[in-house]
Order: structure tokens, then C-alpha cells, then sequence
């Protein structure tokens, strides 16, 4: 399946998504609660992010950058499914040394040719 017929059918289901608490715990024994008004459009915006960044191109607008930076800066989360994944995504993307980025445009251009 295509990135967007991929982000069509998810933009189909965020209207169904409801409010959810998500509880970030940091390195230094803090912890803070935030509200995520749509879990699902967390989740397709730190995808979407990631996605840009492989593809080598801008960052694009999202709704929960904010939120996504500071997933990315905690080491654990407690809550939803869909906010565990929208963590994983923006610590992966924190994480990620340039040239890991370097490598992911690599693939990202061989998969769209077809080559992986």
C-alpha cells in the first residue's frame, strides 16, 4: 500500500478517535501528564514527520509537534496503544544521528523505485 492511500484511509478513522491521558515519565525522575485530544492524528503526525524526513523533505505543519517533542525527550510513557506508538516514533526520530537520516532517504528512494 502507497504512504498516501496509506494516510487516507487513516485520516478516514480519526474522526472516530476520543481524548486520551498519556503519563511521560523523563530521565531525571520527573513525570508529567498531558491530554491528547485525538491519539490517531498524535499517531499520523509523528508519522508523517518521520515520513518527510526520509523522504528528504521539509517538516511539515502538524497539529502535535509540540506534543511529539516532548514524547520524544521522555524515556517512558504510560498510556494508549496509538500514544505508545506516536513515542516510539518521535524517540526514534530525536534519536536519529545524521547519518542514520542520510540512510533512511536511501532506502526511502530505493523502496520508491522499487528496489527493496
Amino acid at each position: 500500500m502507497k504512504w498516501r492511500e496509506l494516510c487516507h484511509r487513516l485520516t478516514i478513522l480519526e474522526g472516530k478517535s476520543i481524548a486520551s491521558d498519556a503519563w511521560l515519565h523523563f530521565a531525571d525522575g520527573s513525570t508529567r501528564a498531558i491530554r491528547i485530544q485525538d491519539p490517531l492524528k498524535l499517531f499520523l503526525d509523528a508519522m508523517r514527520r518521520e515520513h518527510a524526513r526520509a523522504s528528504g523533505e521539509e517538516d511539515p505543519e502538524i497539529q502535535y509537534a509540540q506534543q511529539l517533542d516532548l514524547l520524544g525527550r521522555c524515556e517512558s510513557v504510560e498510556g494508549e496503544n496509538l500514544i505508545q506508538l506516536a513515542w516510539q516514533t518521535a524517540r526514534d526520530y530525536a534519536a536519529k544521528t545524521p547519518e542514520e537520516i542520510e540512510q533512511d532517504r536511501e532506502n526511502h528512494l530505493k523502496f520508491e523505485r522499487g528496489e527493496l
